[in-house]
């Protein structure tokens, strides 16, 4: 397998994802295996959490066409994670409010490899300040979207997600308890 990832820094700088730790903003990756699809990803960083947008699969013509069990066949969970451990920098001061960027270390590039793997595990209070300032930020005067429909909108989740988020934010205390 060979694996590219490519990224324009111009205006937008890294994420910090984790202590001296930063992922590109927006990137991609593209795998290329001998004899068979290319596939190239593209990835964002959300909330500090890395996602992939978009899969785009390059059909080799000497396999068979693109089907759904060619499809499950790819591990995205696993190639997130690989990818997120060979774009991680490591952020260096370099002047007074200057921010320096340099190849991770080994121990920078597993952080980087856990954020990927964060949005499927449990809840962090600061993901969960996040929901709830999302959740209050509702003007019901402007806003026609219920506070749930804004936290799913905020967090790009399915409607129980972010149900789910809001119930975790109350019970951490940082939303008050739902009205009978």
């Amino acid at each position: 397998m060979e694996l590219s990832i490519t990224w324009a820094f111009g205006g937008s700088r890294p994420v910090e994802i984790g202590p001296a730790t930063a992922l590109p903003r927006e990137f991609t990756a593209s795998f290329t295996f001998p004899k068979d699809h290319t596939f190239e990803m593209d990835i964002a960083v959300e909330h500090t959490t890395p996602v992939c947008n978009q899969l785009r699969v390059i059909r080799n013509p000497e396999r068979g066409p693109l089907t759904g069990t060619e499809l499950r066949r790819v591990p995205l969970a696993s190639w997130l994670e690989l990818v997120c451990r060979e774009a991680a920098l490591r952020v260096e001061e370099a002047s007074p409010g200057g921010v320096a960027m340099s190849p991770a270390s080994a121990e920078e590039q597993v952080a980087a490899a856990r954020a990927s793997r964060r949005h499927r595990n449990a809840m962090t209070d600061e993901l969960l300040r996040e929901v709830a300032n999302a959740h209050q930020s509702r003007d019901p005067e402007t806003d026609a979207r219920s506070p749930v429909e804004v936290v799913r909108d905020a967090f790009h989740v399915s409607p129980s997600t972010a149900h789910r988020y809001v119930s975790l934010a109350r019970k951490r205390g940082f939303l008050p308890p739902k009205e009978d």
